[in-house]
């Protein structure tokens, strides 16, 4: 996911082995988020081909950006349909920004792809959005789940390996 508002720098905890800790990598862009999206959609009433637009918190990171515009292309994929990214804040474009593009450009409905977590301030925003359709956030999603685990795994097998 995007980044949150607040970030600790790549790195930090594994330089740092008072904190006891380490840092996991981001949860996304990753192919098995797209069919947790997809189904997000589906359950929202989203009929195939319909554009998508995948929205989510924003961040003034490049990288984040970079991410969630690599996590719009994997849905892209698996919906065979067009998906644009979008920015709650902080980046560009808004939500309803690509909304209205891809409304003008293919002349039909557009839905919103939720790229958050868990309902909440942002999430109650999208529903005011000019799109259709809005999907709910992923976090309960068992596939999200799995990928939480296997990112706290991996960080914890690289915590505990000895450097050198």
């Amino acid at each position: 996911m995007a980044a949150p508002a607040m970030t600790v720098p790549p790195g930090t905890l594994p330089t740092m082995p008072e904190a006891g800790g380490a840092m996991a990598p981001p949860l996304g862009p990753d192919p098995r988020l797209a069919p947790v999206l997809a189904a997000r959609l589906a359950e929202a009433g989203v009929p195939g081909g319909t554009p998508i637009v995948l929205a989510c918190a924003g961040s003034r990171d490049p990288q984040a950006v970079l991410d969630t515009q690599r996590q719009a292309a994997l849905l892209a994929d698996q919906l065979a349909s067009p998906v644009l990214p979008a920015y709650l804040s902080a980046s560009r474009p808004t939500v309803d920004e690509a909304v209205a593009t891809l409304s003008a450009r293919t002349g039909g409905p557009v839905a919103v792809a939720t790229y958050l977590l868990a309902p909440g301030f942002f999430h109650r925003r999208l529903r005011l959005s000019p799109a259709t359709w809005v999907s709910g956030p992923i976090a309960d999603h068992p596939a999200v789940a799995g990928l939480v685990l296997r990112r706290f795994r991996a960080a914890r097998a690289a915590a505990l390996t000895p450097a050198g």
